[in-house]
């Protein structure tokens, strides 16, 4: 889901989210 073909609000909103977690673990 890093290819940039996402461009529903929702699914970029989850995405986004879900990338701040990983961030945050690897931190």
């Amino acid at each position: 889901w890093r290819n940039g073909h996402v461009t529903d609000p929702e699914l970029r909103k989850v995405i986004k989210r879900a990338s701040t977690i990983k961030r945050a673990k690897v931190a």
